[in-house]
């Protein structure tokens, strides 16, 4: 049998974590892991599969199995200096090989948080069946799908994200650090595109915003800019006070909202009375800059953009479209992705989260177009050149697949790459390549040049 590549990412400290080192810890013995608390239902099974009743400060060994069902939770302690954690409805194996520790999630999600460096000789390693994450001394969550697919989320310190393709046995090589989600796509012809975000918030789950304000990692993120949201729903509906702790969240998210439930518009239901629901109109010609600020700074939920008049071209290199708001620009304003001369290193240029309408053509020589969890409705053309691309894939809201509806049609020079929700509109395929892993398309595909592959 051939073996699997698999993507190995070894963690460097940052400054402040170095520091440690001097600090004593866990040099010279090997890890003793045990299960510090569980809240709901959580199973245990040892290496022969048999049940094994659990308890708190249980120790855990080499075969062990965990699962956690709905409303679920369970702490595992490393030595003292290795905090993790599984959300609900996850699982994950523990293997452990001389100082070498192995957790491989299996499903859900995982929150890890390294206070120490590892020893020289010790290696912690999360992984999946065809991907590994080598620990050192970070902070962060992985999330795992139903088709194996992991997804990296960091809060602190710096990751080298190495690659061995299993064709090539080629080895690529990128720095994933904290504020960034990173994750690997398979594009179905054998080949793979590492997927780097850049998000100007960083939604932070439910079941770790105790474990992440008790950390204090926050300022890391803080000093890039970029704002962590305990607002969104995320995976979960942990109670307050459960972390081991007994850290309760400022913010009171981590125990649900007292907002509490979803309209049928996705508002929450303080969103969704009157005086929360406000709207801004502005009019060109506005900045993609300008228009990024209004939604991320202002109160409405609702954000027009009118084309005074004129039919107008509105250039974005970057914006960002919030979850739970909705960008609309209004009739005669047709859309262009570029970069500018001074980009340093290419990333998303439209990153759809909420909401948003265009009533004109998108097109683009060479912009990424990113919808992850929201929906964006194109009432005309989308054109894209050999340098440009469209990815619909998963973020941290599982259960909110993305949608692109584009009334004209698609017309593909570049590469269409649709992992999870839903594509609605004609596509032409005139060159490069259009993947269909595990969405839906609803439209007629026409193909001309370059690569095509469809699950369906």
């Amino acid at each position: 049998m051939k073996k699997k590549g698999f993507i190995r990412i070894t963690a460097m400290l940052m400054a402040s974590v170095l520091l440690c080192t001097a600090c004593g810890g866990s040099e010279g013995r090997a890890t003793t892991m045990y299960l510090m608390q569980t809240v709901g239902t959580v199973e245990v099974a040892n290496e022969k599969g048999k049940a094994v009743e659990v308890a708190e400060q249980l120790k855990l060994y080499s075969g062990y199995d965990l699962d956690t069902a709905e409303e679920s939770y369970a702490w595992i302690n490393l030595d003292n200096v290795k905090l993790t954690k599984m959300d609900e409805k996850s699982a994950i194996e523990i293997h452990r090989f001389g100082k070498t520790l192995e957790i491989q999630v299996i499903s859900g999600s995982f929150y890890f948080h390294v206070t120490e460096p590892l020893a020289e000789d010790e290696t912690m390693n999360i992984r999946t069946s065809t991907t590994m994450i080598g620990i050192r001394g970070t902070c962060g969550w992985v999330t795992v799908d139903e088709h194996d697919h992991l997804r990296l989320y960091m809060l602190e310190g710096t990751v080298q994200y190495d690659y061995e393709d299993p064709n090539t046995g080629e080895l690529q090589s990128m720095e994933v650090s904290a504020g960034q989600t990173a994750e690997l796509i398979d594009m179905g012809d054998g080949t793979f595109r590492l997927e780097i975000d850049y998000p100007y918030v960083m939604e932070i789950p439910l079941f770790i915003q105790n474990e992440v304000l008790e950390a204090d990692v926050l300022m890391y993120l803080e000093e890039l800019g970029i704002a962590p949201d305990f607002d969104s729903a995320g995976s979960g509906s942990e109670p307050d006070g459960n972390s081991p702790s007994g850290a309760e969240s400022e913010s009171g998210a981590a125990g649900g909202s007292e907002e509490g439930g979803t309209s049928e518009s996705g508002a929450t239901e303080s969103e969704s009375t009157p005086q929360d629901v406000t709207q801004a109109t502005m009019t060109m010609p506005v900045t993609a800059s300008e228009i990024f600020s209004e939604l991320w700074s202002g109160k409405e939920q609702t954000l027009t953009v009118e084309s005074g008049g004129e039919e107008t071209t509105l250039e974005i290199d970057f914006m960002s479209v919030p979850e739970g708001k909705t960008l609309i620009l209004g009739e005669g304003i047709n859309v262009t992705l570029v970069y500018p001369e001074d980009f340093e290193e290419k990333a998303s240029n439209l990153d759809v989260m909420g909401n948003m309408v265009i009533n004109g053509n998108l097109t683009t020589d060479e912009g990424e177009l990113m919808l992850e969890s929201g929906t964006l409705q194109v009432n005309g053309s989308v054109t894209l050149g050999a340098a440009a691309s469209i990815i619909m894939s998963s973020n941290i809201r599982p259960d909110v697949a993305p949608k692109l509806i584009v009334t004209e049609g698609i017309v593909n020079y570049g590469s269409i790459y649709l992992y999870r929700g839903t594509i609605e509109a004609d596509i032409a395929v005139k060159a490069g390549s259009t993947v269909n892993q595990f969405g839906d398309i609803i439209g007629e595909i026409s193909y001309e040049g370059g690569s095509l592959f469809d699950r369906r």
